[in-house]
């Protein structure tokens, strides 16, 4: 059932507890240009839907940060995940188009020469140009390809610090909103969480999953690659079975 409409994107749905007629998402609208044209999403704010009387209220928005998958705590917390807004397409200028057209020559001449360069030097090892801008030092290009491969992994895994973060740079906060209004920040580098019965929190940063216990004490409890999202399940005997994680894709339900 569709339960909202209009120029945006709905997402995360949450039953606010206690409300049943009441529900939490994140929200966020889409940006036009002057020509009308979709250029990429504002920043997503929470938001609550009241069902019966169609009610839409704003609980927190931030226009430098994305905040997503609202969930309200018994207590009357909200927590989320808080994160850099960017815009995801940026508008073209005009004088850009002009840069664009003007160099596409060259462009189209420099990577077919590039091309023949490169194939030139898999097969005698040598380059055609040795001078001019075109010339290259000759690389060893195995070596180029396990560079760039750590690199991109040391971008995902490690923060500045040089300790492992997880999937998400650490700049992903778990976010606790209290009653008065004061907003804390839990962790960071957190992709997905949950909320436990007793009031704990599970979340993960990708490669592992962590429980915050409702006195602030944090344990590691799971590890495994590639941990997309997290469910916190009933009360069991042990601990570490307290959450499912999902290793597969996961696609956000939308409201």
């Amino acid at each position: 059932m569709e339960v909202t409409q209009g120029d945006s994107f709905d997402e995360s749905p949450w039953w606010v507890p206690g409300r049943e007629s009441e529900i939490l998402f994140q929200s966020a609208g889409v940006a036009h240009n002057e020509q009308g044209a979709e250029v990429g999403l504002s920043p997503y704010a929470l938001r609550v839907l009241n069902l019966e009387t169609s009610k839409m209220t704003t609980l927190l928005e931030d226009p430098k940060r994305d905040l997503l998958s609202p969930k309200l705590a018994a207590d009357g917390s909200l927590l989320f995940i808080r994160r850099p807004y960017t815009l995801a397409h940026r508008p073209r200028s005009f004088w850009r188009m002009i840069e664009d057209i003007l160099l596409f020559p060259y462009r189209l001449l420099y990577a077919f020469f590039q091309f023949l360069n490169l194939f030139t030097m898999m097969y005698t090892g040598n380059p055609l140009a040795r001078s001019g801008p075109f010339a290259k030092k000759p690389a060893d290009q195995a070596q180029m390809v396990i560079w760039g491969n750590l690199v991109e992994a040391r971008k995902s895994f490690f923060g500045d610090d040089g300790k492992k973060q997880g999937l998400v740079p650490a700049s992903w906060e778990l976010c606790r909103k209290k009653p008065d209004g004061e907003v804390e920040v839990l962790a960071r580098s957190v992709l997905s969480f949950d909320l436990e019965s007793d009031g704990g929190i599970l979340y993960s940063n990708g490669a592992a999953i962590f429980r915050l216990s409702p006195q602030g004490e944090k344990e590691q409890i799971h590890k495994a690659p590639m941990i997309q999202q997290v469910v916190a399940l009933p009360p069991s005997p042990s601990p570490s079975t307290s959450a499912s994680l999902v290793n597969e894709g996961f696609t956000p339900a939308n409201l």
